[in-house]
């Protein structure tokens, strides 16, 4: 899979796409689906973490929901291309 989704401080952005990206604050149902079209499959796993839910994709990246809304995101390689990184709350995943 070529490297599409890119981690930054306000969430993703996708490359080569003209400028479009995934805010922090975009509804669940709609980054899921984003998501998804991208990696080519859903999340692998589902964890709820107090108010939050954490999806996680085989790629390694992980995206937090706060009440249904996109609030942070953590990724390491393959997604990101260096370190572990993450941006926002990511609802003290570990």
């Amino acid at each position: 899979m070529p490297l599409r989704i890119i981690p930054y401080s306000g969430g993703l952005k996708i490359a080569d796409s003209g400028g479009l990206e995934i805010s922090f604050s975009r509804k669940q149902p709609g980054v899921e689906q984003a998501i998804n079209r991208l990696t080519g499959s859903g999340p692998t796993e589902r964890r709820p973490l107090g108010q939050c839910e954490a999806l996680r994709w085989e790629n390694g990246l992980v995206l937090f929901f706060v009440n249904g809304d996109f609030v942070g995101w953590t990724a390491g390689p393959p997604v990101w291309p260096a370190q572990f990184g993450s941006a926002g709350n990511t609802c003290g995943w570990g």
